[in-house]
């Protein structure tokens, strides 16, 4: 990796990074297709969480309203406790807010907008942890995060919201995505403080994402 210089082969369907270091690692190999990860969560995990989120009504609706990588990834938290508060009234289900210590304000609100069907755990969940409640939740509504491609991996239908990040190049891989997006202009690498990336966000509206969800539960 040091010495030698690979460029991605490129070609029609492989356009999402994935296939860039398959082109590094793999050169030459005929990889025109790629089965897309999938993570399973330990059994006694899974129990303890299912423990959890029984006490609430389902279906049970994962909420992840922060990213790593800041304002420019973060669609607009008031946005995401109205959209919370409409699921739960349009499903009588419940929203369980996901993130990190850093992030616990954002899942406060949300959940506290979901009341009395929601369950705000930020902070409170290990990696293992976090996976089990999104592999026991119906769908997923998040930003372009570390949390979203755990989705993905575990088979869990989400919605990806994205600003103008290039979801082709570095979305989600797996089935029952859908990812809402307005940039014309879409790039890989995006700064933390971006203006345009902002808009572009906000551009998303709540219905849009109330109603992408719902198209991923059996029953809408």
């Amino acid at each position: 990796m040091l010495t030698e210089v690979r460029r991605p082969a490129g070609g029609a369907g492989r356009g999402h990074q994935v296939f860039e270091y398959l082109d590094l690692f793999f050169p030459g190999a005929n990889r025109r297709t790629f089965m897309p990860p999938r993570l399973t969560v330990p059994p006694a995990i899974l129990e303890r969480l299912h423990e959890r989120l029984d006490p609430l009504p389902k279906p049970w609706l994962a909420v992840l309203p922060g990213a790593a990588r800041g304002g420019s990834k973060q669609w607009p938290v008031e946005h995401y406790a109205r959209a919370g508060a409409l699921l739960m009234a349009e499903t009588g289900g419940s929203i369980v807010a996901l993130g990190t210590p850093a992030e616990a304000h954002l899942c406060h609100q949300v959940a506290a907008a979901a009341a009395p069907n929601g369950l705000d755990l930020a902070g409170e969940t290990s990696l293992e942890e976090l996976a089990a409640v999104l592999s026991l939740s119906a769908a997923v509504l998040c930003n372009d995060s570390g949390g979203m491609h755990l989705a993905a991996a575990l088979g869990t239908p989400l919605v990806g919201l994205f600003g103008i990040t290039n979801a082709d190049q570095t979305g989600p891989l797996g089935r029952n995505i859908r990812i809402l997006q307005h940039a014309e202009r879409r790039r890989r690498d995006v700064p933390r403080k971006s203006t345009e990336a902002t808009k572009a966000l906000r551009a998303i509206t709540v219905d849009e994402a109330v109603q992408a969800v719902l198209g991923l539960l059996p029953r809408h």
